[in-house]
């Protein structure tokens, strides 16, 4: 299993922004990108879960699991390093 591209940013934006409709983690995949498939297969992973809510107008809630945050952190910490960034619980 390798997160593409896409998948990284919808874990990373999940991470920072916590629970969201599934709607609104599209948001950070251009139109076309298989959002959809892309998600579906990080839930296959176990990275994250959906929460359909039937009586909410059929609205799908993603979050993050456990490891799905633990994998958000390190992406987020391999960006900060990138950038020139120590992550705070790192010495060089």
């Amino acid at each position: 299993m390798e997160l593409d591209k896409h998948q990284q940013a919808m874990i990373k934006h999940l991470f920072k922004n916590g629970r969201m409709k599934k709607s609104e983690v599209y948001t950070v995949v251009p139109t076309g990108g298989n959002r959809a498939r892309k998600l579906d297969e990080m839930k296959s992973w176990g990275f994250v879960t959906y929460d359909l809510r039937k009586y909410e107008n059929n609205t799908t809630f993603v979050e993050l699991t456990e490891k799905g945050k633990m994998i958000a952190q390190r992406l987020i910490e391999i960006d900060q390093i990138s950038e020139g960034k120590v992550p705070e619980n790192q010495v060089l």
